[in-house]
């Protein structure tokens, strides 16, 4: 299972970032394995349970609900971070803005008053460092349904930083109406 697992989560990366479907044919003429039904990690009452959301000028935004990620996070408390994400922070992924198949950027929702307002900001996905470094708040707490994650920029060996769902094994993608899409994402962040 946790072979199957490991694969499962490599074929998903390999997937999003390059856009491809892993199990077609590379070669012509190769016999390829009939495909493996992906586990069902969450039942769709779990997924459905996470969030309520509206409609805001062309955008979805979304509302986790702290409750049903505290549930399905599989990290205590204590070990509750910015990597790891945190159902008792007030600040969340409100929207995924995609253009094409690539991440944009974010819309960062607050929850203030309690939790009866919400403040939003807008940061691209190449400034999320940047906007973390500005609200150490956010370093500090984390988001409710987020988690920072880093990889190397091959030509200059820099990290790149960007956001990914704190579920395991989900991605923004299959949070329902998480992401927005957009033909010039660019017009929305100005």
């Amino acid at each position: 299972m946790v072979q199957k697992s490991i694969q499962e989560t490599i074929s998903e990366v390999i997937s999003e970032k390059f856009n491809i479907d892993i199990n077609q044919p590379v070669l012509a003429g190769v016999p390829t394995p009939p495909p493996v039904e992906k586990n069902a990690y969450y039942t769709q009452a779990e997924l459905d349970s996470l969030n309520t959301f509206e409609d805001f000028e062309g955008v979805t935004i979304v509302f986790p609900k702290a409750t049903a990620y505290k549930q399905l996070l599989r990290t205590t408390a204590a070990a509750y971070s910015v990597e790891k994400g945190n159902p008792l922070s007030e600040f969340f992924i409100a929207s995924v803005v995609m253009q094409g198949s690539a991440t944009f950027g974010y819309l960062v929702g607050q929850y203030v008053n309690q939790g009866e307002d919400i403040k939003l900001y807008t940061v691209k996905s190449n400034e999320i460092a940047k906007f973390l470094a500005e609200n150490p708040v956010v370093q500090q707490t984390g988001f409710i349904n987020a988690r920072l994650s880093s990889r190397t920029n091959r030509g200059s060996d820099d990290p790149i930083y960007f956001l990914k769902s704190c579920l395991h094994n989900l991605s923004f993608k299959d949070v329902p109406n998480l992401t927005s899409s957009f033909e010039q994402a660019g017009k929305f962040f100005t």
